[in-house]
């Protein structure tokens, strides 16, 4: 199939589904293009700090080279909301490529509100996908945005049959936005087992280039290190001196936002050993996360919580959504109250206090977890079934 996504923001060196499903479709012999921003200065620092914004062309070539997959950056007009807007140009631009489908990473962006208007008027079908939650839904006009949604988009995705993917198991469009059940299939995420994977020699090489010695216990935390995800949550944890003290932190990531100065400090007067590491490339990940024995998620569990589940490490999530709470629901990881210090500081004391035969069913159980229904390739399966469905349809004019 020939694959044309848009999406809002795109980053060649982030671990996004966008960045790892498009690797898989083009590996599984799809032409697969991807459409995004070319001006990356319109977006807030919160979102390009992470990864940075030099060298995007040769970054965005090396990606390109690596996986096959194509990157198409046009002009966009401006970012608001959490939504990239682009000129009636660029979308006509786009519509010349001729794709066997088309689609749209966000059925809530103005990409998607645009599509769901032209959907019948296209020569190619469009699928959409929602990476919102119930939960998340917290934004002073959310109940005004629903009822336009509900009144707007929803009747005519019902009654063209449009199909809006749930990367999320919630029913959000469905009960919040009116889409109906057997147009909002269910496609979860994933993670590349041929990079995430236990690599006992990878483990032993990293703890030595980080001088963290072979029998140390040591807790991870990789990502953002902002108020959305915690940071500060993180930092305050980190602060008293834990029992074992065996045990070694490492937090990898750039921090922003408003408290960036402060958070550094506070980490910075730890009483713990604490190894302070840059933001890492997804492709640099895995070895990142081969050192580690634990992972931390402070807030907001992220994507990356099915990668380390595949390299065998267990994770500690809070309680703040129904989704953290079915995720370690297997024997493969610990729940905190949401926001809460020592609750967080009691998740690492109980793992630390484990003997080596409950971490290793722990360790068994993590990986169980992913088995093959969460490894990518399976999901790309998944996505593979619901396009070639939805072009048969286009095709017999349904």
């Amino acid at each position: 199939m020939k694959i044309l996504q848009i999406e809002d923001f795109f980053h060649p060196d982030a671990g996004y589904q966008i960045n790892v499903l498009s690797k898989v479709l083009a590996e599984r012999g799809h032409d697969v293009t991807i459409v995004c921003a070319a001006n990356l200065d319109i977006f807030p620092e919160s979102l390009t700090s992470f990864f940075g914004t030099e060298g995007i062309v040769e970054r965005d070539a090396a990606y390109s080279k690596k996986y096959g997959v194509k990157i198409m950056r046009v002009p966009a007009m401006g970012y608001y909301s959490g939504r990239t807007f682009y000129a009636g140009s660029v979308y006509k631009q786009i519509e010349t490529l001729d794709p066997d489908i088309l689609f749209v990473h966000g059925n809530d962006s103005a990409s998607g509100f645009r599509y769901t208007h032209r959907a019948a008027k296209l020569p190619f079908p469009v699928i959409m996908d929602s990476h919102m939650l119930t939960v998340a839904t917290r934004n002073r006009f959310a109940n005004v945005y629903r009822e336009v949604y509900r009144r707007l988009y929803a009747p005519i995705i019902n009654k063209r049959g449009l199909k809006v993917i749930r990367v999320q198991d919630d029913p959000y469009v469905i009960k919040s936005l009116g889409i109906d059940e057997n147009n909002a299939p269910y496609i979860g995420f994933g993670t590349d087992t041929g990079l995430f994977r236990p690599d006992a020699q990878a483990r032993a090489a990293g703890r030595e280039n980080l001088g963290i010695p072979q029998d140390a216990t040591v807790v991870l935390y990789a990502g953002k290190l902002d108020e959305s995800k915690g940071g500060m949550l993180l930092a305050h944890a980190l602060l008293s001196r834990f029992e074992d003290r065996s045990l070694v932190f490492v937090v990898a990531g750039n921090a922003s936002g408003s408290k960036a100065v402060e958070l550094e400090e506070t980490l910075s007067r730890s009483e713990n050993r604490v190894l302070r590491l840059p933001t890492h490339k997804y492709p640099d990940l895995p070895a990142l996360y081969q050192v580690a024995d634990l992972a931390l998620y402070p807030a907001q569990c992220s994507l990356s919580f099915y990668d380390v589940q595949a390299t065998g490490l267990p994770v500690v999530v809070d309680n703040g959504t129904p989704v953290n709470i079915a995720r370690v629901a297997h024997g493969n990881g610990f729940l905190f109250q949401a926001g809460s210090v020592e609750g967080l500081r009691g998740c690492i004391e109980r793992y630390a206090s484990l003997d080596a035969h409950t971490r290793d069913a722990l360790k068994v159980a993590s990986i169980a977890y992913i088995g093959t229904e969460y490894c990518y390739d399976n999901v790309a399966k998944q996505y593979e079934s619901c396009f070639e469905e939805v072009i048969k349809s286009f095709k017999e004019g349904r």
